[in-house]
């Protein structure tokens, strides 16, 4: 019989030894990785990529208001230093109505879209007899910055905007209402609290209840890391930009706005919880505005798909607003 020679102490100890400095150094890689995907994902959603004129053509296939049939003018609005940026210059295409008109919508994009994106909705509001500003926010499109807060700085941007556009032209804006999409409805609601004065009218296509829900359940549907790596990462970007994410959630601004407000809700949206929907429309009663909940319609889609009932209460809220 062959006896194999039994393992010494110093020969176990020598191993043990090993297979703990490499699990330690296989912790530290993954920590590092781990911390490089937080570094990464807390970037990305407060630099959101921006919508390009070779993207506009290839995703929207136009480049202007000319591209719907209507006509336009570029407008420059200089914002205030707020946050870790200095002043800003927000760019926006102005589309007067076809006839004299004093109300005036502000087109308000969602996140990592512009100007070009929103103005699909331009053509319907100009069938209602209304002027169109559709702008760029901050760190999108044709506007300055860099960072992006999802609402947090960008509804003072708003209000600097609505400001400067009554003092240009009074009488095509004594009454403004401001016509948001996805997460572009955090800085318009967040305006209206901080300025009622200044927002005669609300709507919101397709509402986000705030940033982080947004996050996760955008990452969720993309197959990515939605747990503690998301919320790392959401903490990180706050730091980031100096924003406060909590401080813009739809249900907290709507409760300081009681002009008309039209809420349109997408059944079939992933970015939008149910119960986040239900929180909202507790805070809306009848008297103030409406919560439309259309039941298998997707994000955004809300216009073509029931198109007939959406301009009619979309032509409710303007005229309430006038």
């Amino acid at each position: 019989m062959i006896r194999l020679p039994m393992p010494t102490v110093a020969a176990l100890t020598f191993n043990l030894h090993s297979l703990g400095l490499l699990t330690l150094m296989l912790g530290c890689c993954a920590a590092l990785l781990a911390g490089l995907v937080i570094w990464r994902m807390a970037r990305n959603l407060i630099r959101p990529p921006r919508m390009t004129d070779a993207k506009a053509l290839y995703l929207l296939q136009r480049l202007s208001p000319e591209d719907l049939g209507l006509g336009y003018e570029t407008m420059r609005f200089k914002i205030q230093p707020r946050g870790p940026e200095g002043e800003i210059v927000l760019a926006a295409w102005w589309m007067p109505s076809a006839g004299p008109s004093s109300q005036t919508v502000v087109l308000v994009h969602g996140y990592a879209d512009a100007k070009v994106g929103s103005i699909a909705w331009a053509p319907g509001l100009h069938a209602l007899n209304c002027n169109v500003l559709a702008i760029d926010l901050r760190a999108h499109g044709e506007s300055g910055g860099q960072i992006s807060t999802a609402g947090f700085y960008e509804r003072h941007d708003l209000i600097d905007v609505i400001n400067q556009l009554r003092a240009a032209r009074a009488g095509d804006a004594r009454s403004v209402v401001v016509f948001a999409l996805s997460v572009g409805g955090l800085a318009a609601s967040g305006a209206a609290a901080l300025a009622p004065e200044s927002v005669d009218g609300l709507i919101i296509d397709s509402p986000i209840a705030d940033f982080r829900t947004a996050t996760r359940q955008h990452l969720r549907f993309a197959g990515l890391p939605s747990g503690w790596i998301a919320t790392a990462a959401l903490w990180l970007a706050q730091r980031f930009s100096r924003a406060r994410f909590d401080n813009i959630r739809l249900s907290r601004t709507l409760m300081k706005f009681a002009a008309p407000i039209l809420i349109l809700s997408p059944g079939a949206d992933p970015l939008i919880a149910r119960e986040d929907v239900d929180e909202i429309a507790a805070l809306i009663p009848p008297a103030r505005g409406t919560v439309h909940r259309a039941d298998g319609a997707l994000h955004l889609l809300m216009a073509s798909q029931e198109a007939e009932r959406y301009w009619a209460m979309v032509k409710e809220l303007l005229d309430r607003a006038r």
